[in-house]
């Protein structure tokens, strides 16, 4: 790094933080983009998103790695452009700051992908439904269900063992035989 011999203490500053933190954030990117990795992104990330104990995991290993990559790439970026070291101080520091953030924004995104969001008809037992086609008496014939799980809305054929559920009444799913849904009308 002959190059720094004659730079400022503040830019030979951003230097020395900027090289091995790279380094750093580069085996950090790839662990998490392979799905080696050993922190988990999500508990220090959920809390900056606004939820709960934020201030516990603001300052962790990955969110410290994150502010220093941006901080110091801003102030080698801008050293030329900012005369004035206050100023570009400030600035590095809000980059490393928004740039914590950003990371965290993605991170979250990314690991939301990740939730296995299928639907799966077991998980439908003792789950309440609204009855979306009416639902003729004692196994007579099958109407339809709309039920929520995962976020998301499925409609799903049902019999009932009891009198006739009429559209727009909540249900209780009891079993599940031959791949339909037994309801129940929940009294109020």
């Amino acid at each position: 790094m002959q190059f720094l011999h004659n730079s400022s203490l503040l830019l030979k500053s951003f230097w020395f933080i900027a090289v091995p933190i790279s380094l750093m954030f580069l085996i950090q990117t790839l662990a998490f983009l392979t799905g080696l990795d050993i922190m988990d992104q999500s508990e220090n990330y959920n809390s900056i998103l606004n939820e709960e104990d934020s201030a516990f995991h603001f300052f962790s290993l990955k969110s410290l790695i994150h502010f220093l990559f941006a901080f110091s790439w801003t102030g080698i970026l801008l050293y030329s452009f900012i005369e004035e070291p206050l100023s570009l101080f400030a600035l590095s520091v809000a980059s490393g700051i928004l740039f914590v953030f950003v990371c965290a924004y993605i991170i979250k995104k990314v690991q939301l992908s990740r939730i296995d969001s299928s639907f799966k008809i077991q998980h439908a037992i003792n789950q309440t439904a609204e009855v979306f086609a009416a639902i003729p008496e004692n196994k007579k014939g099958t109407g339809k269900i709309r039920i929520q799980q995962n976020g998301i809305s499925q409609e799903l054929e049902a019999v009932t063992e009891h009198g006739q559920i009429e559209m727009g009444t909540l249900v209780k799913v009891e079993k599940i035989t031959a791949g339909v849904l037994v309801v129940k009308l929940i009294r109020e």
